[in-house]
């Protein structure tokens, strides 16, 4: 059974994407794919997160606070991490509703 994209049922913040077609048997919901779409649906908070972090870095910085400094600089790694770090998070969750639900503990 070969089905058009635009017929798979759309599955939340997922939309089709998730959907694979193996042969002839019937669409399945990839949750691989899915773990992944999830994960670049996370990278804009983070980004929007470490931009204000930017501007936090360089008022530290033009106020010669290097203790904050070197706060920021860890809470911007601990951010530039998150993708891989909440990997095992994702994997560990195996059904699309509670995918759907995650939402990572963003660090501070």
């Amino acid at each position: 059974v070969n089905i058009e994209a635009d017929s798979l049922p759309y599955f939340g913040s997922f939309g089709r994407g998730a959907w694979k077609q193996d042969g002839a048997k019937a669409p399945t919901f990839d949750m691989s794919k899915a773990r992944t779409i999830k994960t670049d649906q996370i990278r804009p908070e983070r980004n929007k997160r470490l931009a204000d972090l930017d501007v936090s870095y360089i008022r530290a910085d033009e106020a010669g606070d290097t203790a904050t400094k070197e706060k920021v600089a860890v809470q911007k790694q601990k951010l530039r991490d998150l993708p891989a770090t909440i990997q095992s998070d994702l994997n560990a969750l195996d059904t699309p509703d509670k995918l759907e639900k995650f939402q990572p503990e963003w660090p501070s």
